[in-house]
């Protein structure tokens, strides 16, 4: 390997590091929901959300649901369907359909994953016309025991512009059954 491919190597996992967010501090609340098997989410406002829950699966298990893109068109209620169109151990770029009160969009997302730190972020793809205007998050899984613990981020900015209590309702049904789908996967296994 060339000294210049090596640094560049170095460069990237250490901003890959860099951008892994620490875990989140819970409230007793928080905490005591997750103890029940239960979703929790936290909205900041009508277009990010935080999605946390614990999976009663191993934290290799999670994350090989988290990368299986493919079954979330069965599983998220808006979602129309997915084109994976590049698939690396560092990249995956999906085109993604969803369908909402009769209006249809399509987007294209780069996923960035680290799978040592079992973390990966998403932006869209600027090289390719999309119908939203912004999309950002990441997934992260930790382990929790024996188990693990999913957070989940998004945030989200349609084209069609639609009231924030319609775009809050969206998010927090397509988080909760996108989560809810990737937990049912992994302890399936």
């Amino acid at each position: 390997m060339l000294a210049s491919d090596m640094l560049t190597t170095l460069l990237l996992a250490l901003q890959i590091a860099l951008a892994t967010p620490a875990p989140l501090h819970l409230s007793a609340d928080e905490a005591a929901t997750l103890e029940k098997g239960q979703l929790v989410i936290r909205h900041s406002d009508g277009k990010a959300a935080i999605g946390i829950i614990n999976i009663a699966a191993t934290p290799a298990n999670t994350w090989r649901e988290v990368l299986n893109v493919e079954p979330r068109v069965q599983e998220v209620g808006t979602s129309t369907f997915c084109e994976i169109y590049q698939r690396s151990d560092d990249t995956l770029k999906v085109t993604w359909g969803l369908g909402v009160l009769g209006l249809s969009v399509n987007f294209h997302l780069v996923y960035r994953i680290d799978n040592a730190a079992m973390f990966l972020e998403y932006t869209l793809d600027t090289t390719r016309e999309n119908e939203i205007d912004f999309a950002v998050g990441s997934y992260q899984v930790h382990a929790h025991g024996t188990t693990s613990r999913l957070v989940y981020r998004n945030e989200a900015n349609p084209k069609p512009k639609m009231p924030a209590f319609v775009r809050s309702f969206l998010i927090n049904r397509s988080l909760r059954q996108q989560l809810d789908g990737i937990k049912a996967r992994a302890e399936a296994h």
